[in-house]
């Protein structure tokens, strides 16, 4: 049933030669905006910016600098009364933050209480919440069409591995501006060869290298899994999408630990 009406949101019904005519991908996207909320946008943006996680703009975290926790507590603000319900809903995930401040208060009264990495560890722990209460209202309670989301998460990705093309480009044919750019763009660079993590090699728009497999197989890979009992066309783009991104990583040499990802410095 899902997919017939997919295959109707995007046939031409006019059309009487019996040939698929497909609308642009503008019209559905703009139709989608038409008949939702107007601070999905907040959600859009924030799915948009799920693989930039490592450029200055983002908001600086130990090891990476994300945009999208952000933009998700914007979504969840904008939607508070039915954060209430999805706080609820996952009340353990919830209390988490208050959870980890309990436990932390004998090491700050033994030890001394670092002011700026408790900042840190909490406002992470609060965009895990942002996130979790942004897709638990979204998809969970509001029940959105996820479509519109998951082509433009694609799309996103694919314009990350674009970029992670032309960084590779610009480090091989010695383009100094290019590399450069690259190099200021992102918050710990490995474009050229000033960085200290070692440089030669193209980050994408990931925080470093190595990041490549959280986003693949964390990211990517579950929601594979999700749509191959609901579309397989989705399924099989995330898996396009994956194998291309795995092989060209590989090949262009943006690092070893692309199937394990490890907590463990950069080699």
């Amino acid at each position: 049933m899902n997919q017939a009406c997919a295959r109707n949101d995007t046939i031409d019904a006019s059309n009487h030669h019996g040939r698929p005519q497909y609308r642009p991908q503008y019209r559905s996207f703009l139709r989608f905006l038409a008949t939702q909320d107007r601070n999905v946008i907040w959600l859009l943006l924030a799915i948009a910016f799920l693989p930039v996680d490592g450029i200055t703009l983002g908001l600086y975290a130990p090891f990476w600098s994300p945009i999208s926790p952000a933009l998700f507590a914007v979504y969840c603000l904008c939607n508070w009364r039915q954060l209430r319900i999805a706080a609820n809903r996952y009340l353990p995930m919830f209390l988490l933050p208050v959870a980890c401040i309990i436990l932390s208060i004998p090491g700050w009264l033994k030890f001394g209480i670092h002011l700026n990495a408790a900042f840190m560890s909490i406002t992470g722990l609060l965009g895990v919440l942002a996130t979790l209460g942004a897709i638990a209202i979204a998809f969970g309670i509001k029940r959105i069409p996820w479509r519109t989301p998951l082509r433009i998460l694609i799309a996103s990705y694919w314009f990350s591995f674009g970029v992670g093309v032309v960084q590779w480009l610009s480090i091989h044919l010695h383009i100094k501006p290019l590399t450069d750019y690259f190099a200021h763009l992102m918050y710990r660079q490995y474009i050229n060869e000033s960085s200290v993590w070692g440089g030669g090699r193209p980050q994408f728009l990931f925080a470093e290298p190595s990041y490549i497999g959280m986003h693949l197989f964390g990211v990517l890979l579950p929601l594979m899994w999700l749509m191959r009992g609901r579309d397989r066309i989705y399924a099989k783009r995330l898996r396009n999408l994956i194998v291309v991104y795995a092989i060209g990583a590989v090949l262009m040499q943006a690092g070893t630990r692309i199937v394990l990802r490890a907590n463990l410095p950069e080699s």
